[in-house]
């Protein structure tokens, strides 16, 4: 019997070629999940013999500091928006007023006395600020004394505006003063009315008990020339006017000053353009005053001088004078 070898190595041959050629699949391995770092934690330390079940034991969590300081500068930023509303508020008045109510205000009070006063009778409710605002508002030096009408929740405009105005009457005095009046002459009226001495009213006006009265171009001017009596005289404007009976001496001579400061303020251009000065212009208007005798003649005596006296102006002569009735005769 013949045994086909070559259809077995044939097939031997197929066979181990299929082997080779289709290798066998490897095995799947399954997907391990990554390790809990906690569990590492655990197996690292060994088993907590005396641990109990883990579902029962509380997750720990870290505070949140962050978050705290956000809230408390929340917070802070929060109340002080609402503190500056209300002493705008405050400020501008609120818009709801209460009754009216009559707040007296003693003579002589400050302003820490008044505000003390207003925030007593409920009128306002931060005295500080109404002290600042008054201060910087400049009206703290116009605030008077007596009964005024308030109400809470004005403004602070409305208040300082009502206690400015004066609500007591106080008690006044009319005086004429003729003209050709020397300044002896006014003092004296002055006292016999009963408002000043002759002596303190003198002093305040040639500024020998320390009045100020800078404020006037025309007190600046005058010179302290040797020989001259009186700063003040020629420069107490005579008038008609009417006086506080519980003034003070130095209001009583600013009223004069005052006056005559507006009477003659249009005059300085003139005075510069011909090269004179309000001195000389008020020794002219005695002189003139004095030659004419009344009103009426006072424009041609005027004339009269105006027309001697140019060539002096002209050559820079000033006029010379003494207030005796020789003198100007």
């Amino acid at each position: 019997m013949k045994i086909n070898r070559g259809d077995s190595q044939d097939k031997g041959s197929q066979s181990r070629q299929a082997y080779h050629a289709a290798p066998a699949p490897a095995p799947k391995r399954p997907v391990q999940p990554d390790p809990d770092p906690q569990d590492l934690y655990e197996d690292a330390e060994g088993p907590d013999e005396y641990a109990e079940d883990d579902d029962d034991e509380p997750v720990r969590r870290r505070f949140p500091i962050g978050l705290v300081v956000l809230v408390v500068i929340l917070a802070i930023v929060g109340i002080g928006g609402w503190k500056v509303f209300q002493f705008y508020g405050e400020v501008a008045g609120n818009g709801e007023l209460g009754p009216e109510q009559t707040v007296t205000i003693e003579q002589g009070s400050t302003v820490a006395d008044i505000t003390n006063v207003l925030k007593e009778d409920g009128v306002i409710q931060y005295d500080w600020l109404f002290k600042l605002y008054a201060k910087y508002s400049g009206r703290a030096s116009g605030l008077q004394y007596g009964d005024f009408t308030l109400r809470s929740g004005m403004d602070y405009n409305t208040i300082l505006k009502t206690l400015s105005v004066q609500q007591v009457k106080r008690k006044t005095i009319t005086i004429t003063f003729p003209e050709g009046y020397t300044a002896v002459a006014i003092a004296q009226k002055m006292e016999e009315n009963g408002l000043c001495s002759v002596d303190d009213f003198l002093a305040c006006a040639n500024g020998e008990d320390g009045s100020d009265f800078s404020q006037y171009d025309f007190w600046n001017a005058i010179p302290d020339t040797e020989g001259r009596l009186m700063k003040c005289e020629g420069y107490l404007f005579p008038d008609t006017y009417e006086f506080f009976t519980d003034d003070s001496v130095y209001n009583y001579v600013n009223t004069f000053y005052k006056e005559f400061d507006a009477k003659t303020s249009d005059l300085w251009d003139t005075i510069n353009e011909k090269g004179t000065t309000m001195n000389d212009v008020v020794i002219l208007a005695s002189f003139i005053q004095e030659e004419a005798g009344m009103p009426a003649e006072d424009a041609k005596v005027s004339a009269c001088f105006h027309n001697r006296l140019e060539p002096m102006t002209r050559s820079g002569q000033s006029i010379s004078w003494n207030p005796t009735p020789a003198a100007i005769s």
